[in-house]
Formats: C-alpha cells, sequence, structure tokens
C-alpha cells in the first residue's frame, strides 16, 4: 500500500486552537488507528464521514510533460488553510475524512537522480506511470466503500489513475462484505496482494505497458513505434476520421486476433469486472488530450478515453491558441465539447452562467458518472507550472465548482497543478484559494443533498 495517512495528532502542525472556537482540524475525520483497510473505511463511514480528501505531492507529471515543477508543495499548503477553518453551520467538518496522501517520496526522489544514459523525458514518463499504479487502487476503495474522493495537489497526469480507479470503484460499489474486501483491486489497494506494481523501476528497466487494457496495450506500441511492421500511427490515420478505438481494433485484426475477441474488448476492469465509464468536465487552459506517447500531465483524458474509462469529456475555458491543432482535431474526432476562454471572456459570445448551464445539460443527458475538474493553470495569477495572467477568477473558479457539484451527482472531484513555490507568496495564495475551491464543491454537494437529489 503505497499511502501515508494522516493521524489525528499530525494535524496539529497544521493548525492551532484557540478557545471557545471550534477549527475543521478538530472535526475531521482520519482512518481510525491510521490503518487503511475495509474495516477502518466501513468504521468511517459509519460515523458519518462521506467525503475523502486525498493529497498527490509529486511534480513528475509535469517534468514528464516539459513543464516546471512545483505541484508537490500544493497538498501541504492547502491543510495549513484548510484545517485552520471554523466549524460552524456552513461547514461543520464531521463528514470529511483526511485520509492522508499518496507516497511519492520515493518517486520524488528518484525523478533528481535520472540514470545515466536515461533521456530524462522518457525516465519521468515511466515514473509517472508508476504513479498511475499506485493511486488508482487507492482510489477505486474510497469510492467503492462510498466516498467521494476530493485529490489535491500533483500534475494533471493524476486525472487518469482517478478516472480509472473511480469507475473500477463504483462497479465494485454493489459488493458486500468478503465478496468486495477479498476482490484482488481490494486486497492491491491495503498492500495485501503480491504485485509489483507501483516499484520504483530500475535504471535498465523498460517501460511498462502503458495501461492495462488491450485497446490502450496496442495503441501504446503504434505510438511509441515499438510495432515495427506498422506505420506510425499519425501516418497511418488520419484523427478526424478514425476514432482511437477503431484504429487500434484494425491493428489488432492486422495482428492476427480474431474478429470475435476484437469485439469483445469492452469495458471491463482489470479483474473482468464491467464498468461504467465516467463523464468528466474540465476547466484548463489545455486540453490535455494529446497522443499517447508515454504518461504525463498533458495526455490524461486521451489515456482514459483510450482505456473506455472516459467516455462525455467538456472542456471549459480552453486557450485558443495554447492547443496544437493536431489535439483539436484529435479531441473534435473524439466528440469533447469545448469552450474556449476567448469565446466567453474576449469575444463575449455567450456568458459563463450561459456555459455552464449548457455544460451541466450535456453531463445530465450523458447518464454516466461525473467528475468535475479544475486545472490551476486556469486561474489567473494562481501560482502553477504554466501559470498566466489571463484566466477565470479564483471566485469564477469556485462558482464554476459549485454550478457543477450543486446540479448533479459528482463521483470525484480533482485539484491539480497549483504550485507555492511559482508565486510570490505562493504557500497563501495556493492555500486560501484551494481551501476556497475545495469548500465550493462541498457546499455544492450539500445543496445538492439537501435538495432531495440523493
Amino acid at each position: 500500500m503505497y499511502l501515508d495517512i494522516l493521524r489525528p495528532q499530525g494535524l496539529l502542525e497544521y493548525y492551532a486552537t484557540r478557545w471557545n472556537e471550534t477549527k475543521l482540524g478538530e472535526t475531521v475525520k482520519t482512518l481510525p488507528g491510521g490503518l487503511f483497510n475495509a474495516q477502518t473505511l466501513l468504521e468511517a463511514r459509519q460515523a458519518g464521514a462521506r467525503y475523502a480528501l486525498l493529497g498527490v505531492p509529486e511534480d513528475i507529471g509535469p517534468r514528464a510533460n516539459g513543464g516546471r515543477a512545483g505541484c508537490a508543495a500544493a497538498w501541504p499548503a492547502f491543510l495549513k488553510y484548510f484545517l485552520s477553518q471554523q466549524s460552524n453551520c456552513f461547514l461543520e467538518g464531521d463528514n470529511l475524512l483526511l485520509v492522508g496522501s499518496l507516497h511519492c517520496e520515493d518517486l520524488q526522489e528518484a525523478a533528481l537522480n535520472v540514470p545515466p544514459g536515461r533521456e530524462p523525458l522518457e525516465y519521468w514518463r515511466q515514473l509517472c506511470a508508476v504513479l498511475d499504479e499506485r493511486l488508482f487502487p487507492i482510489v477505486a476503495a474510497l469510492v467503492a466503500y462510498g466516498f467521494l474522493p476530493i485529490v489535491i495537489g500533483g500534475g494533471h497526469n493524476n486525472a487518469f489513475p482517478l478516472i480509472k480507479g473511480v469507475a473500477m470503484g463504483l462497479s465494485l460499489s454493489s459488493l458486500r462484505g468478503p465478496l468486495l474486501e477479498d476482490h484482488p483491486l481490494m486486497q492491491l489497494a491495503f498492500g495485501r496482494g503480491n504485485s509489483l506494481l507501483g516499484e520504483v523501476p530500475s535504471s535498465n528497466q523498460k517501460p511498462a505497458p502503458e495501461v492495462a487494457d488491450h485497446l490502450a496495450q496496442a495503441l501504446g506500441k503504434i505510438a511509441s513505434g515499438e510495432e515495427k511492421k506498422s506505420k506510425a500511427f499519425t501516418e497511418s490515420i488520419c484523427p478526424e476520421e478514425m476514432s482511437l478505438a477503431e484504429a487500434v481494433r484494425r491493428h489488432l485484426q492486422e495482428e492476427g486476433v480474431s474478429q470475435e475477441k476484437v469485439q469483445a474488448l469492452g469495458p471491463t476492469d482489470d479483474g473482468g469486472q464491467h464498468f461504467l465509464p465516467l463523464a468528466v468536465v474540465n476547466c484548463d487552459p489545455h486540453g490535455d488530450f494529446r497522443a499517447l506517447e508515454g504518461r504525463h500531465s498533458g495526455n490524461p483524458f486521451s489515456y482514459a478515453k483510450m482505456g473506455r474509462y472516459l467516455d462525455t469529456y467538456c472542456l471549459l475555458g480552453y486557450h485558443e491558441n495554447a492547443n496544437s491543432a493536431n489535439m483539436l482535431a484529435y479531441m473534435r474526432a473524439q466528440g469533447v465539447r469545448a469552450f474556449s476562454y476567448e469565446s466567453i471572456w474576449v469575444r463575449r459570445e455567450f456568458s459563463l452562467e450561459e456555459t455552464l448551464r449548457f455544460i451541466i445539460q450535456l453531463l445530465h443527458q450523458a447518464q454516466y458518472p461525473v467528475g468535475v475538474e479544475l486545472d490551476a493553470d486556469a486561474l489567473a495569477q494562481m501560482p502553477s507550472s504554466a501559470r498566466t495572467p489571463c484566466g477565470l477568477s479564483l471566485e469564477e473558479g469556485a462558482y464554476y465548482l459549485y454550478s457543477v457539484a450543486s446540479a448533479l451527482p459528482i463521483a470525484y472531484a480533482h485539484l491539480p497543478e497549483a504550485a507555492p513555490s511559482l508565486g510570490e507568496d505562493g504557500e497563501r495564495y495556493v492555500g486560501r484559494g484551494l481551501t476556497l475551491l475545495v469548500n465550493s464543491i462541498l457546499k455544492g454537494c450539500q445543496h445538492y443533498a439537501e435538495a432531495g437529489r440523493v
């Protein structure tokens, strides 16, 4: 199990008590006994916890995308301000489970020491794939036991294992007792499996298959050029004329895989369990739908789409000239609904409120579990890998999150890319900013519940 669990005594470094006041740090729940297993998750649920806060203190994904490091520090900055808030009628904190953070320290250290002879981007992308393997089982366990994960920090690369974990966790949530606890994925999440997934690669180890899915493995081989008998992916198909799944099916047929098996490659998890894909809205200046060239912060949604964990993808606030022509065409071919920053805030073709109403309608019509994403790069002046002076205000970002969470039954929320070291007074700006955003998600979910929709 790759999880650094927070205990009650460990929270005291993030907030100070005061006479006649109750801080959120005093009311949030932690895992009983500092253990992550079926029993402690059930106990936390029975005690009233519904939302699971999980940190991912890494910046390997942005490095692997050619970006700036720094988002590993977002999680502790968030805790310092979030736990110092007052517990009151607006947000009491007793329904929050503060899980802790994904263990990333060894991978962060490995990223700083690229082995001799290894190309840095290739090595960082291999480490990013290891992060995927560590994160998705933990997310799947949280969801399977009835929690809504809110993931803070790290690069946007973590959207892929998050979507995958939520989809798998929802597929297992109908199981009860030993059927759930003894499932191989839960055993992996609780650290009882014998799998080597998640281990730091050796200096001469070749990258593992990109995704544990037949379709994604095949496309990964095409994209990397490993399949010498095939043309390069970009030369063999036009992304506007053929879907990824169809391209890989044709590739599998060419490799001698029977038509029956090709058609049978459907939406199932690694253990053969069928799952529902997700519908996701992402507020981001970048589509993060780049080629499957190895894992990084620029391609989590293309990997999720290829793995069939993602069905409907809406993009809000993308910057028109910050996304390549190939990727824009690629997204159009995949049915992505995208609304640019310029169309809303510059040309004023429609308002943010109108756009959000339309996106909410699209997500509702998809009839799949909903995920909500906000990349810190989308917020004007927010310290981040791709910090920008033009973007949503912090208040507009909070409004976006509240609007979606109060109108739809969201299955997860993700706030990546904030980097305290990349801005003046960055820890305070990031800590307070993330606190407002998380509060908006929680209050939106509360509004949804109080409206009788759940």
